[in-house]
């Protein structure tokens, strides 16, 4: 948060790995969750639907990306099938700090982040 309450923004670049490769960037200023819609929901940040989330195993509500002045965090929101960083399990509802070139799982689904950039 800044020194008047609000967010940080962040720009992250990156890559989901899917039947191919998919660049998206994604603007993190303040919660934006991460996982796949059913129906008209609209409280998903970064949808996954389309690049084949179902069937590797995203949950609904997967994961979420959050920031404050010391950078850009990802919190796994009790999925059903987890979330790894560079391979390691991370806790349900635990704030971890991600970094350039992490990689995330969600369930079979990787996302590579390329690069974090302060949207200032």
């Amino acid at each position: 948060m800044t020194s008047d309450g609000q967010p940080f923004t962040y720009l992250l670049d990156i890559v989901i790995e899917s039947d191919r490769e998919y660049p998206v960037t994604v603007k993190v200023d303040g919660r934006v969750v991460v996982g796949r819609v059913k129906g008209d929901a609209t409280d998903i940040g970064l949808n996954l639907s389309p690049y084949g989330a179902s069937e590797r195993g995203v949950s609904r509500q997967h994961m979420a990306f959050d920031s404050d002045s010391r950078g850009v965090y990802i919190e796994d929101l009790m999925s059903t099938s987890g979330t790894r960083i560079n391979g390691a399990l991370i806790k349900p509802n635990v704030r971890y700090r991600l970094r350039p070139e992490d990689e995330i799982t969600l369930g079979m689904m990787r996302l590579t982040v390329r690069l974090i950039r302060n949207a200032g």
